[in-house]
C-alpha cells in the first residue's frame, strides 16, 4: 500500500484525521530467471527485466557450478523464466513454481535456451 502525500489546504485534514489512501501504482513486471542442475541444483537472478536477468543468472550458474562442472563458454544451456510479480516469496521444486505464503502454484511463462558467457 503507497501513502498518498497531500499538499495544499487539505494537507493539515489528512494529517489530523490520520488519513491513509490506496491509490493504483503501475506494477514492474517481475521476473525469476533459473537454471536447474540434473541433480537437483540451481541457480537463479531476479528482477525488473527479463533479459538483464537472464544475462545474470548464465554469469551467476558459471560461477556456482564451474568447480563441479566442465562448462565452456557457449554451452547452451535452458533458462526457465517465471513471472513473478505480485509475488514476495517464491519457492520451485520437481512440482514447479509456488508462492510461499499462499501455496498458489505459478505458471512458467517461457523457457529460452542460451549460451554460457
Amino acid at each position: 500500500m503507497a501513502l498518498c502525500h497531500y499538499t495544499g489546504a487539505g494537507a493539515k485534514q489528512a494529517l489530523a484525521l490520520n488519513v491513509k489512501m490506496e491509490i493504483d501504482m503501475p506494477k514492474k513486471n517481475d521476473w525469476l530467471c533459473v537454471i536447474n542442475t540434473s541433480f537437483g541444483g540451481s541457480s537463479y537472478a531476479r528482477g525488473s527485466n527479463m533479459e538483464d536477468e537472464i544475462s545474470r543468472v548464465l554469469k551467476i550458474f558459471k560461477s556456482d557450478w564451474k568447480h563441479l562442472f566442465k562448462l565452456e563458454k557457449g554451452l547452451k544451456v535452458k533458462v526457465v523464466v517465471v513471472n513473478v510479480t505480485n509475488h514476495e516469496s517464491v519457492a520451485w521444486n520437481h512440482q514447479g513454481f509456488y508462492d510461499t505464503k499462499s501455496n498458489e502454484k505459478i505458471d512458467i511463462e517461457k523457457v529460452v535456451e542460451r549460451a554460457l558467457p
